[in-house]
């Protein structure tokens, strides 16, 4: 686990990626997301949620997170 490393996991990839990350994280701070998504700009996707602690993006903005993750979901669906 200690050489794991979701920067390196991205590059390359053609794998769509939607990272969720609040602003007011104290677990993991929000420049990781901002690490990772700078690997592979053109397959990651990246909401920073303002207000949103560790997983409280929901919870701050319930009607935007479920518009934002099934617009995603159907955008990257197999019926496009």
């Amino acid at each position: 686990m200690e050489t794991a490393s979701p920067e390196q996991a991205v590059i390359g990839t053609s794998v769509p990626i939607l990272l969720i990350h609040g602003l007011d994280d104290r677990n993991i701070p929000p420049y990781h997301s901002d690490q990772i998504r700078a690997r592979n700009r053109s397959d990651i996707e990246l909401w920073n949620v303002i207000g949103a602690g560790h997983i409280g993006a929901h919870q701050v903005a319930p009607q935007e997170f479920e518009r934002r993750v099934l617009d995603w979901f159907s955008s990257h669906s197999s019926n496009n």
